[in-house]
């Protein structure tokens, strides 16, 4: 059934709800029809009040709800507006056919086919040969005056167009339907450019969705990638500070100190304090410009060496013989020199 007879059903039934529900639906329309014949927008107004509690006391008298709905609700307006036009005498007194106490009238039977009612029992059979949306419009023009609709058709031989209608009733002098006019407008390259507008901004909404997700997969893996290279650093960290050898970590242009562990400060009797920014040239612990020259060779040629023989000069235990090991470490983001320094000066001794 339909939604709408179902709620006239309901108000027959003394479902109140269902009035409001009809109201919020229909009571435009209704406006409209009421305008339209009466020219009037004040009466109009009048006449969808007046409508709707007509249909709230005749409601459960709505015993075919298989047809139209909005033909018996515009049947009573219709009744309405008239019964204003014949008293105000701006129309004629009845339009026969129409004027009826019961809008079921309009679906019956007449005994006198010689009445203006054959004429809406013609339409009737007219529409009855359409398909259902066809007929809903051909019944909301005839009632409500005029229709809009846009919608595609099809053409005989298979092509398809998209035009807007607009189909109006024409009534004769009595206010009867006896005609329609309809003026259909070809929109079909405005329609197909709104159907590819649409498509294209689907399409661009999925390759942005696609391009969010690789954005949050390579996110995730830069995320991983970042916590993993964290972890490194802090497991060197640990490493670093906690080695038995003298290690440090200095600047590749300047070679000032960056970090020194607890062993390089035992082995150089140097405080932190006083090494961090500072080179072995200024802490003056080279023991010679030869010794300097020749891990500043290595440097440059080799980049990272191994167990170079060179001297220090310490703090608390004067000159000493070093083996000395240098690479260049990525940490932090940042390019820089780790030196070792193993103390070898006792193993030398004891060989001599």
């Amino acid at each position: 059934m339909d939604p709408e007879a179902k709620l006239v059903v309901r108000l027959g039934q003394g479902d109140e709800e269902a009035l409001d529900e009809l109201y919020e639906r229909l009571s435009g329309r209704v406006h409209t029809l009421a305008l339209t014949l009466l020219k009037s927008r004040e009466e109009a107004e009048e006449v969808v009040q007046d409508t709707f509690l007509a249909l709230y006391r005749q409601a459960s008298s709505y015993a075919t709800p298989d047809r139209s709905p909005r033909a018996f609700i515009y049947t009573i307006a219709r009744n309405q507006a008239l019964s204003r036009l014949r008293r105000r005498k701006a129309r004629p007194l009845k339009a026969e056919g129409w004027e009826v106490d019961d809008p079921r009238t309009a679906f019956a039977n007449p005994a006198d086919p010689t009445t203006k009612l054959t004429t809406t029992l013609y339409v009737e059979r007219l529409l009855a040969q359409l398909d259902e949306e066809e007929r809903q419009l051909l019944e909301e023009a005839r009632y409500g005056g005029r229709m809009t609709v846009d919608r595609w058709h099809l053409c005989k031989d298979g092509s398809r167009f998209f035009a807007s209608g607009v189909l109006t009733a024409l009534y004769d002098d009595q206010g009867t339907p006896d005609g329609y006019t309809k003026i259909v407008r070809d929109l079909t390259r405005q329609r197909e450019a709104e159907e590819q507008k649409v498509r294209l901004l689907g399409e661009l909404k999925a390759l942005n969705a696609q391009l969010e997700r690789r954005v949050d997969e390579r996110t995730e893996a830069l995320q991983l990638q970042n916590d993993a290279l964290k972890s490194s650093e802090r497991r060197f960290e640990q490493v670093f500070q906690s080695g038995p050898v003298a290690s440090c970590l200095v600047t590749l242009e300047n070679d000032l100190f960056l970090d020194v562990n607890e062993a390089f400060l035992q082995f150089t009797g140097y405080t932190k304090d006083e090494v961090l920014g500072r080179s072995l040239l200024e802490l003056n612990m080279w023991s010679s410009k030869e010794d300097r020259d020749a891990l500043k060779r290595a440097e440059d040629e080799q980049g990272s060496f191994r167990d170079l023989e060179l001297h220090l000069q310490t703090q608390g235990e004067g000159d000493r013989d070093i083996l000395a090991s240098g690479e260049i470490i990525n940490l932090g983001g940042e390019q820089v020199n780790l030196k070792m320094f193993y103390d070898v000066t006792e193993l030398k001794r004891t060989e001599v």
